[in-house]
């Protein structure tokens, strides 16, 4: 009878999982054709910068705020990048953005477009690329967002990490979740792939999607599938298998680990969430994730962020504490 009865929980439990795993498909299946069929086009309102340097780097930048403001952190990251000769196009989905905020970040923009909610990062980075009338003339092209504080540390040695280490496209950090990936939070494409043919047939083949898994899917890690399949060297500053190594062999590194990552070591983590503080004492990380501070889903110990960024960086805390704070308000 228990035997009978443990089966029949077992076969329920295999049922359910398949019903949720096809309802998933279902509802990622629809998503896809839904924004192929009524959003194959953008929307969005142009304004120029003032801007006037032309620079050898092009950055899109991926902006949201529910204020509709451009936050203090945002403004440092943006000079940061037009100090390290980027040309920025900034892209926001906010539906409105008054000329006051504009003119904030005017002087480190070529562009700034205001787009409508759709596709997320993706979305606005399809946006800005097909902004670009002078592709061929740039050395490398970044994509960019607002969900890092940052840069903790001078972005030089991240720009050229992949021109030292041969590579056609880098980030700072990847992952091995859901297949392997730079993480698109901060991504490089060097001069090869910006004037082969495949990085424009992929941007073509982004749709505006809604759901965010299935943006995480075809794009975030099937970006770096399509370019892997076509002979394309990925790479990332902080490897995540390095970094997991690291953890599992040196007994220094994992006791600065959360009690929660140290028995999930063996698992494929998201690096930024779960090694954000060994990332910025050990590696000089120069991001923190925002929803780590700021909703902590994973329920890790960041008691001590503070006092991490100050040690071993010389950005202003002030400017996270400040925007964390408008946020809980």
């Amino acid at each position: 009878m228990k035997a009978t009865l443990f089966h029949n929980k077992i076969w329920r439990r295999i049922i359910n999982l398949c019903y949720r795993f096809t309802f998933l498909n279902l509802v990622l299946f629809i998503d896809y054709w839904v924004s192929r069929w009524f959003y194959h086009q953008d929307t969005f309102e142009s304004f120029s910068g003032s801007t006037t340097k032309n620079n050898p780097y092009l950055c899109i930048f991926s902006h949201f705020d529910i204020n509709n403001i451009v936050d203090p952190y945002v403004i440092f990251y943006l000079q940061e990048l037009a100090r390290m000769d980027c040309d920025i196009i900034f892209v926001t989905t906010c539906p409105t953005l008054s000329l006051i905020e504009r003119n904030k970040i005017a002087p480190y923009c070529k562009k700034i477009i205001i787009r409508q909610n759709r596709g997320r990062d993706f979305g606005a980075f399809k946006c800005g690329i097909n902004n670009i009338d002078n592709l061929a003339e740039y050395q490398k092209i970044i994509l960019a967002n607002d969900s890092v504080y940052g840069p903790l540390q001078d972005l030089t040695e991240a720009l050229n990490y992949g021109d030292n280490h041969q590579l056609d496209i880098w980030g700072t950090s990847d992952s091995l979740a859901g297949g392997y990936h730079i993480q698109s939070y901060f991504v490089i494409f060097g001069k090869k792939i910006l004037t082969h043919p495949a990085f424009l047939q992929f941007w073509a083949s982004v749709y505006y999607l809604g759901n965010r898994q299935n943006i995480i899917n075809r794009y975030e890690i099937g970006m770096s599938k399509y370019f892997l399949n076509r002979g394309f060297k990925l790479g990332a500053v902080c490897r995540y298998a390095d970094l997991q190594k690291a953890a599992l062999t040196l007994p220094a590194l994992q006791n600065k680990l959360d009690k929660k990552t140290r028995t999930r070591l063996k698992k494929q983590l998201n690096p930024t969430y779960f090694f954000w503080n060994v990332l910025i004492s050990e590696y000089k990380f120069p991001f923190i994730k925002r929803d780590l501070l700021f909703h902590n889903l994973k329920n890790l110990d960041i008691s001590d962020w503070k006092e991490l960024v100050k040690k071993h960086s010389q950005f202003d805390v002030d400017l996270i504490q400040k925007h964390l704070s408008r946020l809980e308000s």
